[in-house]
């Protein structure tokens, strides 16, 4: 699930122990299914694969 915005305007996810997922193109409250498409120590970028409705 998307919790916030960063600066950018980018959807921040997070996942075990407060790792940062950033995924651009989403909103807070949304939940998607995602692929990383970039790893870093502090943090992953991710795209979005799909909406998942509830």
């Amino acid at each position: 699930e998307i919790e916030s915005l960063g600066k950018q305007g980018d959807g921040i996810a997070r996942a075990e122990r407060g790792y940062v997922i950033i995924v651009p193109g989403s909103s807070v409250g949304e939940q998607v299914k995602i692929e990383i498409i970039d790893v870093k120590p502090n943090f992953s970028m991710a795209s979005v694969v799909e909406d998942v409705l509830e």
